[in-house]
């Protein structure tokens, strides 16, 4: 008893300073929800349903890559999006471009087309001495949102660009 009486002030700053440790974490926990290294937070349902093996992202890349005018391509799967970058040469028109996404589409099932949404990123290389006049036709980016076939709904078989927006 002794001690309790002597180190009071001291006992209580302590058991004060564990409950509002206590507390904070508690809040912190509230405000900042764990994703447990989920990028898509959970909204990955059904994927399993609808595999796409890598071979199939090999097969886009050498799709692709079959025309004189990409030097890069990269394929990706990131959550429900299936993202394609391409870089073409200085000399690629737009319509060479955008010729690219069928070529895309091609190499997926039905069944992923539906489930999945695509988006199509192509960049035109640079050299230095290109940086001054620079080509204000690329970047251009296709994006193909998922469409349910069983509903009979015309979701579009093709991308839509960027570009080919018309300011309102």
């Amino acid at each position: 008893m002794k001690f309790i009486k002597e180190y009071k002030m001291t006992i209580a700053l302590v058991v004060i300073f564990i409950i509002l440790v206590v507390m904070g974490h508690f809040v912190i926990t509230l405000l900042i929800p764990s994703t447990n290294g989920d990028i898509c937070y959970g909204r990955n349902a059904g994927k399993e349903d609808h595999p796409i093996e890598s071979a199939t992202y090999e097969a886009v890349k050498q799709s692709i890559k079959e025309e004189s005018y990409v030097s890069d391509v990269t394929a990706k799967e990131q959550c429900l999006l299936i993202k394609v970058d391409v870089t073409v040469t200085k000399d690629t028109t737009v319509e060479q471009a955008k010729a690219l996404g069928k070529k895309v589409l091609d190499e997926f099932t039905d069944d992923q087309k539906g489930f999945y949404d695509f988006q199509l990123l192509i960049t035109k290389e640079e050299s230095k001495e290109d940086s001054k006049d620079k080509d204000t036709t690329f970047p251009i980016i296709g994006s193909k949102h998922k469409c349910d076939v069983s509903t009979n709904k015309d979701c579009g078989t093709d991308f839509v660009w960027t570009k080919d927006r018309v300011a309102e």
